[in-house]
């Protein structure tokens, strides 16, 4: 594994990349439900989006939330979203029963 670091210009990736030094498992591969992202960094996901709906990209620690580290991924349109099941609850309509 190559570790590259702040001062690592957009061009040496580039050239590496080009050179063969960035692997890709695009064949069978790792199945996952969280990924690490290093302090300062990032951690490139590559995935099949075929579940229509709004997910929720996030930290498990909920004040990352808070400064930023969250994103809403919209998968397909909302014509490929289910029906609504009769009599489910709107906003406004639900009253808890007590």
């Amino acid at each position: 594994m190559i570790s590259l670091y702040s001062n690592t210009s957009v061009t040496e990736v580039v050239d590496l990349d080009a050179a063969g030094g960035i692997v890709r498992k695009l064949e069978d591969p790792v199945q996952k439900d969280s990924v690490t992202v290093p302090d300062g960094g990032y951690t490139v996901v590559r995935f099949t989006a075929d579940n229509p709906g709004w997910w929720l990209m996030h930290c498990h620690l909920s004040f990352h939330s808070e400064l930023g580290m969250v994103a809403l991924l919209h998968v397909g349109e909302t014509t490929d979203l289910p029906a609504v099941p009769p009599g489910f609850p709107t906003c406004g309509s639900f009253m808890p029963s007590l």
